[in-house]
């Protein structure tokens, strides 16, 4: 008795699926021990407000593209950004504590352009896509 086709490509699926369940095991064990690793890193999931020196951290490096200060007020006291009034927020007001973007996690603020960091932005903390809440 000479095999059919239908029979052929059934025992083939059957090797098929056979060959690629077992990589699938050791490719979900791998992304689970990286989420480990990285939780661990930082600090067993721990989170503390932003560091700005850390510019290794792609989520720092956005913020600071985004002209990111601790503290509003100082900085424009420092002349080291130039806010102007928005939405009839004046300049000294504005925080990440009352932005659009600025999401409160119990006293401290996460910022929604940086949703995978690990930290908090400071609640005086100011951007330039900085909006006030409606």
């Amino acid at each position: 008795m000479t095999p059919s086709r239908r029979t052929f490509i059934g025992k083939l699926s059957v090797l098929a699926a056979a060959a690629v369940i077992p990589n699938l095991g050791w490719a979900i064990g791998k992304k689970k021990k990286k989420k480990k690793a990285a939780a661990a890193a930082a600090g067993g999931g721990a989170m503390s407000v932003v560091d700005v020196n850390n510019k290794k951290d792609s989520n720092v490096a956005t913020l600071l593209a985004l002209n990111y200060v601790a503290n509003v007020k100082e900085a424009i006291a420092n002349k080291d950004v130039t806010v102007a009034e928005k939405g009839g927020v004046k300049p000294e007001a504005q925080g990440c504590k009352n932005c659009v973007l600025g999401v409160k996690d119990g006293d401290n603020y996460k910022c929604q352009l940086v949703p995978a960091a690990k930290f908090y932005v400071h609640a005086d903390g100011w951007c330039t896509s900085w909006n006030p809440k409606s």
